[in-house]
């Protein structure tokens, strides 16, 4: 049963992939090329080919900012280490808005 913060991260990991911000780790080979579905389906159900459970999965499944992503928090100047304790950025959470990440 996928608990509701579980149900959110996955839809925020989705929602990342599909719109190209984030990526798997790339010394996974394994998990290269992988829509945002069958990386749903991983984390839900597991990696059975490679006898992995599902709660091994979530913590083994690391994910990378791609180019996409820095791109972006360069435009708006959120890619230095002292924005970590800044206010919430709010033309942030418009471009993931519009990127269909989060809803405004």
């Amino acid at each position: 049963m996928t608990t509701a913060w579980r149900e959110s991260v996955l839809l925020l990991i989705c929602a990342m992939l599909d719109a190209q911000l984030i990526s798997p780790h790339p010394e996974i080979d394994d998990y290269q090329g992988k829509s945002s579905k069958e990386i749903r389906n991983l984390l839900e159900q597991g990696d059975q080919e490679n006898g992995f459970d599902d709660d091994i999965i979530w913590y083994v499944m690391h994910f990378n900012g791609t180019e996409k992503l820095l791109d972006l928090l360069r435009k708006l100047d959120l890619n230095e280490w002292a924005v970590i304790d800044a206010e919430l950025s709010l033309p942030l959470g418009k471009a993931l808005a519009e990127m269909n990440v989060v809803e405004l």
